[in-house]
């Protein structure tokens, strides 16, 4: 079997976001709770972040108390294995790499890169699955300067 990575084939598409709408970020009241609409994604942004932290630091007790009991004997959506805590061993040990890489390394973790965003939306255009880039406005940095209380570059 061969294994490509496509980033090394100059197909590198951005995915597991964390997106949202300018109607929640604006939010002055979200849903009742005292927190501004960005407040709130800035507590989910950090749980998250910190959750992905604790997993990559703590790979195996995230796959055996987290995930498997999650996903049960066959970890329907990642593809039906015989062994499926030696598959989700695996992709927890990817996961780690691409978690420890790029901005991470950078002490900027779950930061949009730039110029991977750039790439994956010239990519999009050059498929014509986009007309036009994006406007500036989708990419909005305060929520995560808000849950790291970084400065994104």
């Amino acid at each position: 079997m061969k294994i490509f990575n496509l980033a090394d084939e100059g197909i590198n598409l951005l995915e597991d976001l964390i997106f949202s709408t300018e109607k929640v970020l604006s939010d002055k009241n979200f849903k009742g709770s005292g927190l501004s609409g960005k407040q709130v994604a800035a507590k989910l942004l950090r749980a998250s972040l910190k959750g992905w932290d604790y997993a990559v630091k703590n790979q195996a007790e995230t796959v055996e108390k987290y995930v498997l009991p999650a996903c049960g004997n066959t970890c329907k959506g990642s593809g039906t294995r015989a062994d499926a805590k030696a598959h989700q061993t695996w992709q927890m040990t990817e996961i780690a790499k691409l978690y420890n890489a790029g901005p991470t390394l950078k002490g900027m973790a779950g930061l949009l890169d730039k110029a991977a965003y750039a790439g994956s939306v010239k990519i999009l255009r050059d498929q014509g699955i986009l007309s036009k880039d994006p406007p500036k406005s989708v990419v909005d940095y305060s929520v995560w300067e808000m849950a790291t209380g970084k400065k994104a570059p």
